[in-house]
């Protein structure tokens, strides 16, 4: 009787204890526990239009930088961060896809080119322009009508719904500025609309060192229509611009500069890629003269498919 009831008492015993343990819901990952802790980070910036002394501060300074700002976000905690510039665009992408580094702020045209099975986390973004903060990875060109007669005919043709023919682009001249990806821009506009033209296939092209140079010459008449960043335009544009030099088109986005990881599986997870977003919009805060040795002012969330123009644009310049 007693080897009954110990036996019975045995079995609520355990059936309790059954009860007691719950499973796991179906898709659920189990949470992850305390930061990401990884013992080095080794960080290659490209040399892009820095001079040495900018680029030996920035090499001094970022490792303390990164390390700080990484832990700060209670996501990921580095023991050790080096930083170092390559010797080219394509040396860094190489040294990215083979495992020699571990994370890259590179040129996206090198990085695809080379770049191997490397990936991109983060891509360059313009200034948002609506008051909620919210920005998407890649970049912008405003194509407008200059202050002239043959502008205004221009103007006129876009904004009564007609296309520009192949002929009006190359009758009239333009003004194209060099600062950022503008003329780039203008390459995947011409070659989407222009069965593959380009803006060295147009007769008349001036070339503008900036955005706020190639206003000042739409204004005064000197070109019939301009190619300037959206965001260059935003920054030195007022509102007698606005209906002096009327908006023919926007070119499509493209991602110019990206934040790219070797393929190892804690780096490529989305934990690592939010602290790291983390510590650009940060930096873009406390430490923006460090933005600019890592290619760009601002950073966003990058898809793959986000880089398909920046693609397209290097089969271009390849053919």
């Amino acid at each position: 009787m007693k080897k009954l009831s110990l036996l019975l008492a045995l079995i609520l015993l355990l059936g309790l204890t059954a009860c007691g343990r719950r499973e796991p819901e179906s898709g659920t990952p189990p949470a992850e526990e305390g930061p990401l802790r990884l013992e080095t980070l080794t960080v290659e910036i490209s040399k892009g239009t820095l001079g040495t002394e900018q680029l030996a501060a920035a090499v001094k300074e970022l490792p303390q930088v990164l390390k700080d700002f990484f832990t700060d976000t209670g996501a990921v905690e580095i023991g050790e961060v080096s930083v170092t510039v390559g010797s080219s665009a394509s040396a860094t992408a190489q040294a990215l896809a083979e495992g020699h580094i571990d994370l890259a702020f590179l040129p996206a045209e090198p990085f695809l080119r080379d770049g191997g099975g490397a990936v991109a986390l983060l891509a360059d973004a313009q200034q948002p322009q609506s008051g909620d903060g919210f920005r998407e990875a890649g970049v912008t060109a405003l194509i407008r009508a200059g202050a002239t007669p043959y502008g205004g005919q221009l103007a006129v043709r876009s904004t009564g719904g007609s296309a520009l023919t192949r002929q009006e682009l190359e009758n009239a001249h333009w003004g194209v500025s060099e600062e950022g990806a503008a003329r780039d821009c203008f390459d995947l506009w011409l070659s989407a609309n222009f069965d593959g033209a380009r803006a060295a296939d147009l007769p008349r092209v001036t070339l503008y060192e900036d955005d706020a140079a190639l206003l000042d010459a739409a204004l005064a008449g000197e070109v019939d229509a301009l190619v300037l960043r959206r965001e260059g335009w935003a920054l030195a544009a007022d509102g007698g611009a606005e209906e002096a030099l009327p908006l023919l088109a926007e070119t499509e986005t493209l991602c110019t500069q990206v934040a790219a990881v070797a393929q190892r599986e804690e780096l490529t997870r989305e934990r690592f890629a939010a602290a790291l977003e983390q510590v650009l919009l940060r930096m873009e805060e406390e430490k923006p003269e460090l933005m600019e040795a890592l290619g760009a002012a601002r950073f966003a969330p990058v898809e793959e498919e986000d880089l398909d123009s920046a693609r397209r644009l290097l089969t271009l310049e390849d053919n």
